[in-house]
């Protein structure tokens, strides 16, 4: 069995960061070296997985498994202290090349989060940056659909696995991406949508840009740990000043009183992407 079979099947299994999975999958490559921690029936689950073509199976599903062994993994997620042990693409895997700006924001978006998406166009197609955003209702949809109106490269992180569209509302936005554009999970294909995994899923979106601009967002939502993620990494964050009474108003003006760039104009977002 290759290192690449061992680590797709042993992920099957387990869809954990690579720090997890790592003393497993160091194991199974040598079984002499002391044991370390097994899950619950892992050695029967082993035995179901270890010899099933992964490689083929994916694709026929056009699915490319991406490991972190790979020359085409994205190498800020390497950067990441629990970094995917293996990403599943689907779509045009030469947009990995493109730099990012992540555009996120609330499933409830108003208009104006549409409005404010539309004001950076001009800049990102000018300098040749492509959006990565988390294909959720609201914002999220918004700026892939502005990403591929225009065109520039777009870049969809999911919370689950290809087998499960989610939202349903966006299957045929998904279908777009992957036709055109790219797709991008942690999770197998099996993996059904999972509360905790969207929150996970952010971390990738920060990871993969070169900074995180904010639409619209409550103060505590999962639009807001994007941003946590790409302070946390030292990345910069710009929002969108918005009505001192919307509940969405609120994420954004706290993140201004944090020090994020303030975005009143195309202008402002040039000088902020000078600066990244």
């Amino acid at each position: 069995m290759s290192n690449r079979q061992t680590l797709l099947a042993l992920h099957s299994l387990y869809p954990r960061p690579w720090p997890q999975l790592q003393p497993l999958y160091t194991y199974l490559l040598s079984p002499t070296m002391i044991k370390p921690f097994l899950p619950e029936n892992f050695l029967r689950d082993w035995k179901r997985v270890e010899h099933f073509n992964f490689e083929r199976y994916y694709h026929q599903q056009q699915i490319r498994p991406i490991t972190i062994f790979d020359s085409d993994y994205p190498s800020d997620w390497k950067e990441l202290h629990d970094p995917p042990a293996v990403v599943y693409a689907k779509g045009n895997l030469h947009h990995l090349r493109y730099p990012y700006i992540a555009i996120v924001g609330a499933r409830k978006a108003s208009t104006y989060s549409e409005r404010c998406i539309n004001l950076l166009l001009p800049a990102i197609r000018e300098r040749g940056y492509g959006i990565c955003s988390g294909m959720a209702l609201g914002a999220d949809g918004m700026a892939h659909q502005a990403a591929l109106s225009l065109p520039v490269p777009t870049v969809a992180i999911l919370g689950n696995g290809f087998h499960f569209i989610y939202p349903k509302q966006h299957e045929k936005l998904f279908n777009k991406l992957c036709e055109t554009d790219l797709v991008l999970t942690e999770y197998p294909p099996n993996a059904p949508p999972m509360p905790h995994q969207f929150i996970a899923r952010n971390r990738l979106i920060s990871g993969l840009s070169k900074a995180v601009v904010i639409t619209e967002a409550a103060e505590k939502s999962g639009t807001m740990s994007t941003a946590d993620f790409a302070i946390d990494a030292g990345k910069d964050v710009a929002t969108f000043p918005g009505q001192v009474f919307s509940p969405l108003s609120m994420g954004p003006h706290l993140l201004i009183q944090q020090g994020a760039q303030l975005i009143q104009s195309t202008t402002d977002f040039r000088d902020f992407l000078d600066r990244i």
